[in-house]
C-alpha cells in the first residue's frame, strides 16, 4: 500500500525549542511564494514588486499511511518560467533554521532553482525522519509512519529591473518533491 503525502507549512513568529513557526498547517493547498506570512492569501492579493522578495517560506512534507520505506527524496523546480530578474532560491533545512519570515533576502538559501524543466529526480536531496520538520534526526531514508521532510525553505528574489506583472506562467511554478517508495 502506498504512502499518503501532505504538504505543510510553518509560519508566524519563531518560538519553541527547536524554533519553529507559531502556526503549523498540514494539508496546505496554496504553496504560493507571496508578499505575506500566511498560507491562505492568494498570490494575486499579495504581489511582489520589483526589487522586493517573497516572504521566506518554510514548506515541509508529511508521509503517512502504509509503506515499508521512503527514500531518495529530492526537490526541484520542474516547470513554469520565471521572468528575467527573478531568482528562485532554496535550501533544505532542519533544526535551528527557522526564523520569523520576512521579505529580507536570506543569503543561506544556497540552491538556485530558477531554471525550469529539470527532472525532480535530479533535484536537491531532502532528508526525512520521524521528528517534525524543525527537528534534527533525519536521514536519506525512513521506515516509520508518520515521517516528515526537513524544511523546504524557499524565497523568490527580484531585481529592481524586473518587469511588472506575472511571470510568463501567470504565477504558476511547479515545484516537485519526488521519492522512491517500497
Amino acid at each position: 500500500m502506498p504512502s499518503t503525502f501532505f504538504w505543510g507549512i510553518d509560519h508566524g513568529a519563531a518560538g519553541g525549542t527547536p524554533e519553529r513557526g507559531n502556526t503549523s498547517t498540514t494539508g496546505v493547498g496554496n504553496c504560493s511564494l507571496i508578499n505575506a506570512d500566511n498560507s491562505t492569501t492568494a498570490f494575486t492579493s499579495s504581489t511582489i514588486t520589483a526589487g522586493n522578495n517573497s516572504f521566506i517560506r518554510y514548506h515541509w512534507g508529511l508521509f503517512s499511511g502504509s509503506f515499508n520505506e521512503v527514500n531518495t527524496v529530492k526537490f526541484n523546480h520542474v516547470s513554469g518560467a520565471l521572468n528575467a530578474g527573478i531568482t528562485l532560491k532554496f535550501r533544505p533545512s532542519g533544526s535551528g533554521w527557522y526564523a520569523t519570515p520576512t521579505a529580507t533576502t536570506l543569503s543561506t538559501l544556497i540552491h538556485d532553482l530558477t531554471n525550469t524543466g529539470l527532472a525532480a529526480s535530479t533535484g536537491v536531496a531532502v532528508l526525512v525522519g520521524i521528528t517534525g520538520p524543525f527537528a534534527d534526526g533525519k536521514a536519506a531514508t525512513t521506515t516509520t509512519t508518520p515521517s516528515y521532510t526537513e524544511y523546504l525553505t524557499l524565497q523568490l528574489v527580484t531585481a529592481s529591473t524586473t518587469a511588472a506583472g506575472n511571470s510568463t506562467s501567470a504565477g504558476n511554478y511547479a515545484m516537485q518533491l519526488a521519492w522512491n517508495e517500497n
